[in-house]
């Protein structure tokens, strides 16, 4: 009987440091104030180049006139409209693809407002928890009087009426870190 000495890796429970992509020195650079360079790098990676974006719509509206073009020019017949749908379908789709990566990359992270201050804000208190019932709508908790989105994993991870400090961006009010108050 051959057996397997290794056991798989037993999934670990998700944190509010994995969900919230933060960590130690995040945390206290975060309380001092400001974002940490980790934070700035990150975010900076995924805000995306105005410049590009002009670039790549200025490609795709000059390939969509030139094929234009080419179908006025020549005797429009099924096979030719046929040809002219594939070949813009396989020649638009690494624009389309390369504009919705930039699009993703401006939904995630902070804005370039935050970016450039690097200021972080904190309010600390009881958390309320507003599950949604919905998929379309967020859940969301709330600290006195702010509220602020969070994603599905992490709705478990907070314990209603236990007091977090959250930090937070200060223009786009994105959490980015979380420590649970203790008490003494």
């Amino acid at each position: 009987m051959i057996t397997n000495p290794t056991k798989p890796t037993p999934k670990r429970p998700p944190t509010l440091m994995g969900v919230f992509n933060f960590n130690l020195s995040d945390l206290i650079a975060n309380q001092d104030g400001k974002l940490s360079k980790r934070q700035i790098q990150i975010a900076s990676a995924t805000q995306p180049n105005p410049l590009v974006q002009l670039i790549l719509m200025g490609h795709v509206g000059l390939i969509i006139g030139v094929m234009g073009l080419i179908v006025v020019a020549s005797g429009i017949t099924a096979e030719k409209v046929f040809f002219l749908i594939v070949a813009s379908m396989v020649i638009l789709s690494p624009f389309l693809y390369a504009m919705n990566r930039v699009s993703m990359a401006q939904n995630s992270g902070l804005s370039a407002d935050d970016l450039q201050s690097g200021e972080v804000l904190s309010i600390c208190g009881a958390v309320t928890l507003q599950k949604s019932e919905t998929m379309r709508q967020p859940h969301r908790i709330q600290v006195d009087e702010m509220r602020f989105t969070i994603p599905t994993e992490a709705l478990d991870l907070f314990q209603e009426g236990r007091e977090y400090c959250i930090y937070y961006a200060t223009h786009s009010r994105k959490i980015v870190s979380i420590r649970e108050m203790t008490t003494v």
